[in-house]
């Protein structure tokens, strides 16, 4: 299927990339798996090729994980344990108007990461199908939003889509 820009998102990272000056080069999204493969150790046994076959790599994939790994970290990280640091707090500098009363956020849930641009490809779509707008329900109510309800989303930002609350 054609994107409705006429590029995919890796082709305008391509176009954009040789704009600034940066040549990259390739003909097909397989390539660019291929040199993160080349440069990432946690990944030098993914290819296009494998992902057909398997449907679903989970990584480390390398030489020790020629499928991939059932599961990321067992026992502890890759680079061994966690580095924990205090951030100071930075409040935003977005502010509610009349126009704008709410303050919206990304949230996070189990099924749909960045999107679901690669998680809708996978069987994790049987918890969340769809996005989802979750709103604190006086805020719901003082909008006339009920559950189950399709609203567009917009902020200063733009308007990006729709999700179902």
């Amino acid at each position: 299927m054609q994107p409705k820009s006429g590029y995919a998102d890796w082709e305008i990272t391509q176009l954009l990339s040789n704009a600034m000056g940066f040549p990259m080069n390739y003909k097909h999204p397989s390539e660019i798996m291929d040199e993160i493969a080349l440069l990432t150790p946690t990944f030098t046994g993914v290819s296009y090729k494998l992902i057909d076959q398997l449907g679903s790599i989970q990584w480390p994939c390398n030489e020790a994980h020629p499928t991939g790994t059932p599961t990321m970290h067992i026992g502890e990280f890759v680079r061994g344990k966690g580095k924990f640091l205090v951030t100071e707090y930075v409040p935003t500098r977005e502010k509610v108007n009349a126009k704008y009363p709410l303050i919206l956020t990304t949230g996070r849930i189990l099924s749909p990461v960045q999107r679901g641009a690669q998680t809708r490809r996978t069987e994790n779509n049987v918890w969340h199908d769809e996005d989802r707008l979750e709103i604190h329900p006086h805020d719901a109510e003082e909008r006339g939003i009920l559950e189950g309800d399709w609203v567009g989303i917009r902020s200063r930002a733009g308007e990006p889509y729709c999700a179902r609350a």
